[in-house]
C-alpha cells in the first residue's frame, strides 16, 4: 500500500513539474508575443512617421513646383506687358515722327511755294545766317570789336567801289583805293580801313550781283 502511495506521489510531483514547465513556457511565449507585438507596433509607427515625412515632402515639392510655375507665369506676363508697352511707345513715337515729318513736309512745301511766289514777283529772299555761320564769317573778314563795319552791296558796275573810295577820301585809281570799272571788277570781299585813325570804320567792298559768278543777291 505504501509503495502504491509513493508511486502516486511521484506521478503527482512529476505532473506538477510538467505543469510548471508548461506554465513557464506559456509565460515565455506570451512574453515573446508581446515583444513581437511591441516591435511590430514600433515598426508600424516608424513606417507611419516615415510615410508622413514622405507625404510632407511631396506636398512641399508640389507647392514649390506650383510656386515656380506661378512665378514663371508672372514673369512671362510681365515680359508680355513690357513688350506691349514698348510696342505702344514705339508706335506712338512713330506716329509723332510721322506727324512731325508731315508737318515739316507741309511747311517745306509752303515755304517753297512762297519762295517761288516771291521769286516770280521779283522779291529777293532774306537769308539769316546761323550763329556758327556768322562766327565763321567774322573770322574770315577779320572782324574787330569796337570797329564799325560797313558793307556796300549792289549790282555789278553800279559804283560800289567808287562810293567806298569817296568815304575813304580817295580818288579812283589811287594806290590805296578800291579797284573800279564799268564791268565786274570786285571778285572777292575786300576790307578797307579808314585812313583817319580817329574814325573806327572798316569798309567792305562786296562783289556785285547780276553776273555769271553771282547771278543773284
Amino acid at each position: 500500500m505504501q509503495a502504491h502511495l509513493d508511486a502516486v506521489a511521484k506521478v503527482a510531483v512529476k505532473a506538477c513539474e510538467d505543469a510548471q514547465r508548461m506554465r513557464d513556457a506559456m509565460i515565455e511565449s506570451e512574453d515573446r508575443a508581446k515583444a513581437a507585438q511591441a516591435a511590430a507596433e514600433a515598426a508600424a509607427a516608424t513606417q507611419q512617421e516615415e510615410l508622413k515625412q514622405v507625404v510632407e515632402e511631396l506636398r512641399r515639392a508640389r507647392e514649390e513646383i506650383e510656386e515656380a510655375r506661378r512665378a514663371e507665369a508672372e514673369r512671362n506676363w510681365a515680359m508680355a506687358e513690357e513688350s506691349i508697352r514698348r510696342a505702344e511707345a514705339a508706335r506712338a513715337d512713330a506716329d509723332r515722327a510721322n506727324r512731325a515729318a508731315q508737318e515739316k513736309a507741309q511747311k517745306a512745301a509752303a515755304t517753297k511755294e512762297e519762295a517761288e511766289k516771291q521769286w516770280r514777283a521779283g522779291i529777293q529772299p532774306v537769308v539769316m545766317p546761323s550763329f556758327e555761320e556768322l562766327e565763321d564769317v567774322k573770322r574770315r573778314i577779320q572782324y574787330q570789336e569796337g570797329v564799325f563795319h560797313f558793307a556796300v552791296a549792289g549790282v555789278a558796275g553800279s559804283g560800289k567801289s567808287s562810293l567806298i573810295n569817296a568815304f575813304l577820301g580817295l580818288r579812283n585809281g589811287d594806290t590805296s583805293a578800291a579797284a573800279t570799272g564799268a564791268t565786274e571788277t570786285t571778285l572777292m570781299v575786300t576790307i578797307y580801313a579808314d585812313a583817319n585813325p580817329q574814325h573806327p570804320f572798316a569798309w567792305f567792298d562786296i562783289p556785285g550781283a547780276g553776273t555769271l559768278k553771282i547771278p543773284d543777291w
